[in-house]
C-alpha cells in the first residue's frame, strides 16, 4: 500500500471507502453536487469563485475528517469484537508508528487549504473554522467510545462534512436546517438503526431501510419542502435538491445492479 494516502487529502478516503468506480460515482452523486446544488438554488449564482471556494472547502474538511477514519482503522479496531479491517498488518503498524507526522502533515495541509480559502474573502469563514473544530473535536470522543452514544455524535460528524463547505458561502441558520434535510438526517436514521446500536425504533422505521427509506425520505420532503418555503418565504426553487435526489435514490440501486 502507498504511504501517500496517509497524508494527503482524499486519498485515504478513496482508497479505504470508495474501492470501485460505482462508490466514487455515487459518493460524487451525494456529495459535491448536492453542496454546490443547494449553493446555487441559495444564491441563484454559481461564480468560479464561489466554486473553487466550496472545493477548497470540501478539500479542507475531508484533510481533517481523514484523521478520524485513519485513527479508527488503525487503533479504535482494537476495541471493538467484530471490527471493519481495512489495513493490512504492516499499514497499521505504521500508522501506530508515524502517528505524530501524519498528524502534523495533515494538519499543516489542513492550514494552508484554509489560508488559501481566507484569500476569497467567504463570508462564513468563521462558521467553517468552527465545523472544522467541531469534527476534531468530535472525531476524539467518538472514536474513543462503542455504544448509541455514537449515533449523535456521529450526526455532528457529518453536519460538519456537509454542512461546513457550504456554510462557508452561505453561513446562514435558515440554510444550515435546509442541508440537514439534504443528507445528514436521513444519514442519521440510517446509522442509528444498525444492530451494534441496539435502537429497535429505529431499525423497524421505514425510512432507516438503506433501499426503499431512501427514496421515500426524499418524496416525503420534495411534497413537504414547497408548504415550508410558502411559510418562512423561501425560494420554491430550493425543492429541486430534494427532486433531484429522490430520482437518483429512486433509480441507483437498478442502475449500480
Amino acid at each position: 500500500m502507498n504511504k501517500g494516502i496517509f497524508y494527503l487529502s482524499f486519498a485515504y478516503f478513496f482508497t479505504t471507502r470508495l474501492v470501485s468506480p460505482l462508490k466514487m460515482l455515487s459518493w460524487i452523486a451525494i456529495y459535491p453536487v448536492p453542496i454546490l446544488i443547494a449553493i446555487v438554488l441559495f444564491t441563484g449564482d454559481l461564480s468560479w469563485e464561489i466554486i473553487l471556494t466550496a472545493i477548497l472547502g470540501m478539500c479542507a474538511t475531508y484533510t481533517l475528517y481523514e484523521l478520524g477514519y485513519l485513527q479508527n482503522d488503525a487503533s479504535t479496531i482494537i476495541k471493538e469484537k467484530n471490527p471493519t479491517i481495512r489495513l493490512e498488518p504492516s499499514a497499521i503498524l505504521y500508522v501506530r508508528n508515524r502517528w505524530i507526522g501524519i498528524l502534523v502533515c495533515r494538519l499543516f495541509l489542513c492550514g494552508i487549504l484554509v489560508a488559501l480559502i481566507r484569500q476569497f474573502n467567504p463570508a462564513g469563514f468563521e462558521v467553517f473554522l468552527m465545523s472544522l473544530l467541531i469534527i476534531a473535536l468530535t472525531f476524539l470522543i467518538y472514536n474513543e467510545l462503542r455504544s448509541w452514544i455514537n449515533v449523535p455524535l456521529h450526526f455532528l460528524l457529518v453536519c460538519g462534512r456537509f454542512c461546513g463547505p457550504a456554510l462557508l458561502i452561505i453561513p446562514d441558520p435558515a440554510f444550515l436546517a435546509y442541508l440537514v434535510f439534504i443528507f445528514p438526517l436521513i444519514n442519521l436514521l440510517e446509522r442509528g438503526a444498525e444492530p451494534r446500536y441496539n435502537l429497535s425504533w429505529l431499525q423497524d422505521h421505514v425510512l432507516s431501510n438503506q433501499t426503499s427509506g431512501r427514496w421515500i425520505y426524499y418524496l416525503v420532503i420534495s411534497i413537504t419542502w414547497p408548504i415550508i418555503c410558502m411559510l418562512f418565504s423561501f425560494n420554491l426553487v430550493t425543492t429541486l435538491i430534494f427532486v433531484y435526489l429522490f430520482f437518483y435514490r429512486l433509480i441507483s440501486p437498478a442502475l449500480l445492479r
